[in-house]
């Protein structure tokens, strides 16, 4: 950016190359940035970058009040300038307001300028969507969504509502998606074709259930995996195939297992020979001894790429107490490991890093 900043001081003009200014300004604080937005033109436009990067579109969970969802509405689509910030988009609309006729119309009117505003964010790449599914609005924005055509080229795209509900034209009119996540859908799936040219960029798949993953991952250049739901023994073979249906190598891997952790990711040892990253939701056994953790360690050594490792314990209990013995276990049976990542929250996640050549870890302190 070549336009200079000149700023409102005592004497000669302060000049300041606002190219830098644009650098330092994703450093500032959300109420600086409100009021340096009140400066001048040009300032108000940096400024919106980042106030206006990701915005949340959503009602009060179970009340029919829709007032802060229409004020940003009204703010996206009477300035253009600002539309053209928006980066990601979160939609949430669950409030049951389908129990109450008598907001039908202004839902509809709602739901009207979100598709509105949609179509005014070409720089938009990622979109998370999320609906009550009962209720006339929830049809209204499938329906909208699969006739609309859209600026946009998203690279990422979440939500609750799967194909089978309506919205396989809009996926289609979304060939650039690489991230594609299924929220809280855990049937199981009619069997759709999703032939080659169906989401071919995709790079990430996550799903409620491992068939749905299976259908996603076949024929696709897919190198991240996660299945939400409870994996159980039964369903390894089919998760394993799914990996080899992949037409490049698995790097990443999320898995949810209660129990039988070690037997789990032992029949998958020979699906991911490249796997870097791998994020488990359990917790290990309660009663689990000694011999037990050096049992599960050695199956993770198994994984000879494996750099990180995420633990997200359901109950804490059990897993606590053989945390140093399952890290001072991991330090000599992973050679490539670096990084075990306890918790599944990123602001209270307790974060490990590999010390060398001692093998100890080294707790990382959060900075301000």
């Amino acid at each position: 950016m070549q336009t200079i900043y000149q700023a409102p001081t005592v004497g000669s003009p302060f000049l300041f190359p606002f190219d830098i200014l644009a650098i330092l300004l994703r450093f500032v604080d959300w109420e600086t940035l409100r009021v340096l937005g009140r400066v001048n033109r040009d300032l108000h436009y940096e400024t919106n970058k980042y106030l206006w990067r990701r915005v949340g579109l959503d009602t009060p969970i179970g009340c029919p009040d829709t007032t802060i969802l229409e004020s940003k509405l009204a703010l996206i689509l009477h300035d253009p300038r600002r539309a053209n910030c928006v980066r990601e988009l979160d939609i949430a609309i669950t409030s049951p307001i389908a129990e109450r006729p008598l907001f039908f119309d202004d839902e509809g009117n709602i739901i009207h300028r979100i598709l509105r505003a949609l179509l005014q964010l070409p720089k938009l790449h990622t979109l998370h969507l999320y609906v009550v599914s009962h209720g006339n609005y929830h049809r209204q924005l499938v329906n909208g969504l699969s006739a609309g055509i859209f600026p946009f080229r998203l690279i990422s795209f979440a939500s609750n509502i799967d194909v089978e509900d309506g919205l396989e034209p809009f996926l289609r009119s979304q060939p650039s998606i690489e991230e594609y996540e299924i929220l809280y859908n855990w049937r199981m799936s009619n069997r759709i074709p999703f032939s080659g040219n169906f989401l071919p960029s995709l790079r990430r798949v996550r799903a409620g259930n491992v068939h749905r993953v299976a259908e996603l991952v076949s024929g696709r250049a897919v190198h991240a995996i996660s299945v939400a739901s409870e994996l159980r023994l039964e369903g390894v073979p089919l998760l394993a195939t799914a990996i080899l249906s992949s037409t490049v190598d698995v790097t990443e891997l999320g898995l949810a297992i209660r129990q039988g952790i070690r037997q789990h990711l032992e029949l998958l040892v020979p699906a991911v020979p490249k796997l870097r990253v791998l994020e488990v939701l359990s917790s290990l056994e309660a009663n689990m001894v000694l011999e037990d953790v050096k049992e599960l360690v050695g199956v993770l050594g198994s994984f000879e790429h494996l750099e990180i490792m995420r633990w997200s314990p359901r109950e804490s209990a059990g897993f606590w107490t053989r945390r140093p013995e399952f890290m001072s276990a991991c330090a000599s049976a992973c050679h490539s490991l670096h990084t075990i990542i306890f918790g599944s929250s990123d602001e209270t996640a307790e974060r490990y890093v590999r010390q060398w050549p001692s093998d100890g870890w080294l707790l990382e302190t959060k900075t301000a």
